[in-house]
């Protein structure tokens, strides 16, 4: 997922160090050299949603919050 939403839909098939020729990618368009604790918080956070019976992003599903999360990954890593 993390590689999905980094360096696009396209490098999920494709072997590490296997040349692509699509368009660049997030991490490549932001200058992201190094992956950061927020980088996997956010990962985590946007799989989270995406699992959950939520159509719309809220910061909250029921009792479980999606701020205190990211940033309780961010202190754990």
């Amino acid at each position: 997922v993390f590689r999905h939403m980094f360096k696009g839909p396209s490098s999920v098939l494709v072997k590490d160090g296997e040349a692509i020729t699509t368009r660049s990618g997030n991490a490549k368009l932001h200058n992201m050299l190094k992956v950061e604790a927020e980088h996997v918080a956010y990962t985590f956070v946007q799989c989270h949603f995406s699992i959950s019976s939520r159509d719309k992003w809220q910061s909250t599903d029921g009792a479980y919050n999606y701020n205190d999360a990211y940033y309780r990954i961010i202190q754990a890593i």
